[in-house]
């Protein structure tokens, strides 16, 4: 009788799990027999719900850190089809759109040929790929360097830096050499934010053939001394001591000449002698600036080149007698 109850226990203990299984299957148990002669019926399967589709999710950009681009700056061309552009950073490395005086200005500049292609190979042109000048408009100051190398890998683009110690207008001229090419000048307007000088500058008017910097006193000697557009020209360069006189020939690398308004620019070559050749195209006042050995700050001459001169009118041809027997 014992082991009977036991048996019956364990029947219904069994019967208890099978539905707790169940239930935790989200299935409705068949209902229980009423009694050992009835036959229990299953209920009706439930069909399986169609499965939801998940909504679809927007994909979140990464967000990328801030890259320090220098700020695109003017763009300025040449009459042989150079072109160069300018961006600027700050002593920071950060990019800004008008450089400050009295600090560190780092200037991108990036060469276009001909058709506007990039161009990031040169020829190393008087011991640098590219050579710049920072000149005030009024000349009050002028700055120089050079530099060789593109700023990365796989760039194009050149940096210079200028520290100049007063603000306004200025102009950027580069010289470079296209490789088998000759050399070229482009200059392009640069605007410094700082104090102007109470007094400003004569300009390239106000210069005149000799230079005076640290390193030596210099001047330019024009042959002939009245140049005219489309005359050949002799530029020679020599030093002089403080009464004026000549102290023998000085060779400078090169000759950029730009005009009085600090646009276009030509690229003189010096011979050994110290000599250049030029022919002008154009009348007006002109600046010569040129570089010294070992000194950030460049020579500086002024050209005047006057008008061509008017051909002599030929004169009239005496009337000719008329021929006999004509009316």
């Amino acid at each position: 009788m014992k082991s009977t109850r036991l048996a019956v226990l364990a029947v219904v203990a069994i019967g208890g799990l099978s539905q707790s299984a169940c239930n935790s299957c989200n299935e409705e148990a068949a209902p229980k027999a009423r009694n050992s002669g009835e036959k229990a019926t299953a209920a009706p399967a439930t069909p399986a719900a169609a499965p939801t589709a998940a909504p679809p999710t927007k994909a979140v950009p990464k967000a990328e850190p801030e890259a320090k681009v220098a700020y695109r700056g003017p763009t300025s061309n040449n009459t042989a089809g150079y072109t160069i552009t300018t961006g600027f950073s700050g002593e920071k490395g950060k990019p800004v759109s008008q450089p400050s005086a009295l600090e560190t200005t780092t200037a991108f500049v990036t060469v276009l040929g001909p058709g506007d292609i990039p161009m990031g190979v040169f020829d190393t042109f008087e011991g640098a790929e590219m050579h710049a000048f920072l000149l005030a408009r009024d000349m009050r100051h002028a700055h120089y360097t050079k530099t060789s190398g593109a700023v990365a890998e796989g760039a194009d683009a050149r940096k210079v830096a200028f520290a100049p110690r007063e603000g306004g207008d200025h102009a950027l001229v580069t010289v470079f050499k296209p490789v088998g090419k000759p050399p070229q000048a482009v200059a392009t307007p640069v605007v410094f934010k700082g104090a102007l000088p109470q007094i400003a500058g004569r300009g390239v008017a106000g210069l005149s053939h000799a230079s005076r910097i640290k390193g030596g006193d210099v001047r330019m000697k024009v042959t002939p001394t009245k140049p005219h557009v489309g005359q050949t020209i002799t530029l020679t360069t020599e030093t002089f001591n403080n009464t004026g006189a000549a102290t023998g020939s000085k060779r400078l690398p090169f000759l950029a000449i730009v005009n009085d308004q600090m646009g276009g620019g030509e690229v003189l070559t010096v011979s050994a002698a110290g000599t250049s050749q030029w022919t002008p195209k154009t009348a007006g006042t002109w600046l010569v600036v040129a570089p010294m050995k070992d000194s950030g700050t460049p020579v500086t001459f002024k050209l005047v080149v006057a008008e061509a001169p008017e051909a002599a009118e030929a004169p009239e041809a005496p009337a000719q007698p008329a021929a006999k027997g004509a009316k």
